[in-house]
């Protein structure tokens, strides 16, 4: 699958990972099934190797956190691995009350996060 430039994500290959910048300041029901059927395709084509670049998401709601939890399952089946970079501290504390920085990879920057991802 080629990659992807919408309104509301753009993917880059770098290496053999793809990061997808997110565009939208919001990730709530309202984007989170156009973001994940994007995002889902271009990963899918390359192993599952993802790295969300959350620098400009201010908000993610219980439907967006829902997504990144089936995109952690599907990068899981797929042997490949999800990481989330550049998130503010509201979405970073917002995780640890969920418990959900136990389930999802996090990195400082995209620099760090394909490091990870090896």
């Amino acid at each position: 699958m080629d990659m992807i430039d919408t309104t509301l994500v753009k993917t880059v290959l770098l290496g053999r990972s793809v990061v997808a910048h997110l565009k939208t300041g919001n990730i709530t029901d309202f984007e989170k099934d156009s973001l994940s059927k994007e995002l889902t395709g271009v990963a899918a084509a390359h192993g599952f190797r993802l790295v969300l670049d959350m620098a400009e998401v201010v908000m993610v709601g219980s439907s967006g956190l829902g997504m990144f939890l089936a995109m952690q399952k599907q990068a899981n089946a797929a042997k490949g691995k999800l990481v989330l970079c550049n998130l503010s501290e509201d979405l970073i504390g917002m995780l640890k009350i969920t418990s959900l920085d136990k389930l999802l990879t996090r990195a400082k920057d995209v620099d760090a996060a394909l490091k990870l991802i090896g």
